[in-house]
């Protein structure tokens, strides 16, 4: 995030659409996308014949006057809910994701700060999963008992656009490098990865990668992760979601996780804070995790059980191996958020 550090402001603002007074929209209409459908300021939609107006400057949030579009702007004295709005920090954030989007799609090729931005982000998938496999706490005990032994991972909801960016060969050397030094650090031989999820490759792959002694197999899966595969293939020692939205009304993970045994390791990220809590949240009462861990439980404004804090079972932070592009949420016009960022 270089132009958070270049003004001095290292957190990244993360829900920041003034939505508070907008509730009675939001009932009404559970798909409105404020500041895209309707306006951003007062939530109203345009009249027939008449169109949104944008921001002139990052040209991403609509409004349905200039009034509104300054009251926005505005810095807010009495601000109960605290978000900025579409303040002068968080238009600059959204002009970078205009550059940024160029560069996915190849429209330019000149601004190396937005394909850095690119890499980053896709090379968080495989820094994350093995560097916080490595040093979180709680996977000490189990990549301690590995030594000598194949260590066994799944990822679930695995998709060519992000786990499974750059092809083949790509894939096959970002994971490697990734995992090498926790396969030096534990004695682990091999590493089982194991890639689940519908938007897969249709050709599943299955290949080998060795490095300095170690060995990665990486295998593709393009399925839901069933009774039926999980019968099929050898069970985890890990299981890892990358942006699962466990609470989210279209997906249902229940069913997914009762398919593991308990105590399985797990890592999950997300890609803001609220959502990192409702996860949380949700696996504690589905009796995944054995607790809150003590930073979500102090977000959410409840007590922690007494041992939370002393044992190394669970943990809940800012992930500092996730990557610096910003991305503009599709609901919340000004609302932030950067993957696998918790």
């Amino acid at each position: 995030m270089d132009f958070l550090a270049s003004i001095q402001l290292y957190d990244l603002p993360e829900q920041q659409t003034r939505a508070a007074h907008l509730s009675k929209h939001l009932s009404k209409d559970l798909d409105l996308r404020i500041g895209f459908s309707c306006c951003c300021t007062c939530g109203a939609n345009p009249k027939k014949g008449q169109r949104l107006i944008d921001c002139p400057h990052c040209q991403r949030v609509s409004y349905c006057s200039n009034a509104c579009l300054e009251e926005d702007a505005h810095p807010q004295i009495d601000e109960t809910e605290g978000a900025l709005g579409h303040s002068s920090i968080i238009c600059s954030l959204l002009k970078l994701c205009n550059d940024d989007d160029d560069a996915e799609e190849g429209l330019i090729s000149s601004k190396t700060d937005a394909l850095d931005r690119l890499r980053t982000e896709l090379e968080s998938y495989p820094a994350t999963l093995a560097n916080i496999l490595r040093e979180a706490p709680c996977y000490r005990d189990l990549l301690t008992s590995l030594s000598g032994e194949e260590m066994r991972i799944h990822v679930l909801g695995a998709s060519e656009s992000s786990e499974l960016w750059g092809g083949k060969d790509g894939m096959l050397e970002g994971y490697t490098e990734a995992l090498v030094q926790l396969a030096e650090d534990f004695n682990i031989t091999t590493i089982d990865l194991h890639m689940i999820g519908p938007d897969c490759p249709d050709l599943a792959l299955d290949e080998d990668r060795n490095m300095e002694g170690f060995n990665l197999r990486l295998t593709t899966h393009n399925c839901l992760y069933t009774i039926d595969l999980a019968s099929l293939i050898s069970k985890p020692h890990a299981v890892v979601f990358f942006n699962p939205g466990f609470t989210f009304s279209d997906y249902d993970w229940v069913k997914t996780l009762q398919l593991f045994d308990h105590g399985t390791a797990l890592l999950c990220t997300t890609n803001t804070e609220m959502e990192g809590v409702s996860d949380c949240n949700f696996l504690f009462d589905h009796k995944v995790l054995p607790h809150l861990p003590p930073l979500a439980a102090e977000i959410m404004g409840v007590e922690s059980s007494s041992d939370c804090c002393s044992d190394n079972l669970t943990f809940f932070a800012e992930n500092p191996y996730a990557g610096t592009r910003v991305r503009q949420s599709i609901t919340m016009c000004n609302d932030l958020y950067v993957k696998n960022r918790w």
